[in-house]
């Protein structure tokens, strides 16, 4: 399975989209037809981000050229093996006994079959071994790649629910007005409430009907980027039916399992891609040396050799040898790529260093991010608890006649900001996980407790 993320992912919750978007959504449907609906999980909205998102296909690819490479340098390993045929017409007035040189023409025929390998060669072993780690650093590119991919999945997956969320809220907060607009209204027909009250209770209405067309806009927006990074056509509806930001979803981080996973940092894909870096430069560092040892090669063929083709009178003919190098003067060739691998080994060294400094300052500062992320819940459900006691207070005294509705269009303000507070924190909570496990290089394949 590509994919182990909805156990790491199973303290969220659920949340119900928007009439508003649902309504838009619905007419999207309408218009493309029954069947260009996509339900989505998290895990299928993670498992096609590696299936369908151009970028990754694109960094897939480069992974197999890296391999093919390998496989192209490893060639050179094995004997070389080809079929060879050529006709030949020579005219030559050369004499080899001294006397007078008569011109003369030579056809030659052959077919032969050719054949060398390299007993000793120092430097098509290490091209070798530099790819195949070229290749081994292309892959954990890739898993870094696809890492980045799945938490900004998660996080687009996470925002769009919460934008829809965010409508409901507005949504309800409405409801709650038009009910002020009416008790307003009979108080003011009972010769309590004044005219300026009816004015500020639909004043109050036309705030959040704008905020609401605002917040459509904005869950539209992120549902777009949503669909864009998972290749969604256009024209589909896209529908998230993994459940997030429910209370009793929320549940409470385990720092002992969380601060064991300190020992994951050290296995992250850029990591462990620069580590292969600083061995393939250390490899080319020896591969310059390698340049002075002598090459040495077995090669022959055997076939036929005639005057023409398919004639009777072919001869068979062979060879055979070895042949063997060794460098004398390359022009201080050798000594420059040795002084080059050098500073490359410094470099990866320095890279490598700062690398494993700035992983263990994020792992700290995303296991301190979860803590304080989770402490803010209670508070933010207690905000809640006393911003509805504060409304109802403030509806009694209205009712009651003591008090315009100053104090209740106040209080339904903070009631509506407290839940606004209450779906951030979740929501917040929730990323915060997913950042801790992008720390560690387990949003795919690690689950956190």
């Amino acid at each position: 399975m590509l994919l182990k993320a909805r156990t790491f992912f199973c303290f969220l919750g659920i949340i119900s989209g928007s009439a508003l978007l649902a309504e838009g959504e619905a007419m999207a449907s309408e218009r493309t037809g029954a069947d260009a609906v996509l339900k989505l999980t998290l895990d299928e909205a993670l498992e096609r981000v590696g299936e369908q998102n151009p970028l990754i296909l694109f960094n897939r690819e480069g992974v197999r050229q890296a391999l093919e490479q390998t496989f192209r340098d490893r060639a050179q390993l094995f004997p070389q093996v080809s079929l060879r045929a050529s006709q030949d017409r020579r005219r030559s007035a050369r004499s080899f006994a001294g006397g007078a040189a008569q011109p003369f023409t030579i056809n030659t025929f052959d077919l032969k079959l050719d054949g060398s390998i390299a007993i000793i060669d120092s430097q098509n072993y290490a091209n070798f071994r530099i790819s195949e780690i070229a290749y081994q650093i292309r892959q954990r590119d890739f898993e870094g790649v696809m890492e980045d991919f799945l938490e900004q999945t998660a996080t687009l997956y996470f925002q769009q629910l919460r934008d829809k969320a965010r409508i409901e809220l507005i949504e309800s907060t409405i409801e709650r007005d038009r009910q002020l607009l009416q008790l307003t209204r009979d108080q003011l027909d009972a010769g309590v409430a004044t005219a300026i009250d009816v004015t500020r209770a639909e004043v109050r209405i036309a705030r959040e009907e704008r905020a609401l067309i605002q917040q459509v806009a904005v869950a539209r927006a992120s549902r777009e980027r949503l669909k864009a990074l998972l290749d969604v056509p256009a024209d589909t509806s896209l529908q998230l039916v993994d459940p997030l930001l429910e209370e009793e979803r929320l549940s409470a981080p385990d720092k002992g399992i969380m601060r064991d996973q300190h020992s994951l940092v050290l296995q992250r894909p850029e990591l462990l891609g620069t580590r292969l870096q600083l061995d393939q430069a250390r490899l080319a560092r020896r591969a310059a040396a390698w340049q002075r040892l002598p090459t040495v090669e077995l090669f022959g063929n055997i076939g036929y050799e005639t005057a023409r083709a398919f004639d009777s009178d072919m001869e068979r003919g062979w060879l055979v040898g070895i042949r063997a190098s060794v460098p004398i003067f390359e022009g201080f060739r050798i000594q420059a790529e040795k002084r080059q691998a050098d500073a490359a080994i410094r470099a990866n060294e320095f890279l490598l260093r700062d690398l494993e400094n700035n992983l263990t300052r994020d792992y700290q500062i995303a296991l301190s991010e979860v803590d304080s992320r989770f402490q803010q819940l209670p508070i933010a459900d207690k905000e809640v608890a006393l911003a509805k006691e504060e409304l109802r207070l403030a509806r009694d005294r209205f009712t009651q006649g003591v008090a315009d509705n100053r104090e209740l269009i106040d209080a339904q303000q903070a009631l509506a900001s407290a839940e606004d507070g209450l779906l951030e924190a979740r929501f917040f909570y929730g990323l915060s996980r997913v950042a801790f496990a992008r720390v560690v290089g387990a949003v795919r394949a690690e689950s956190i407790q």
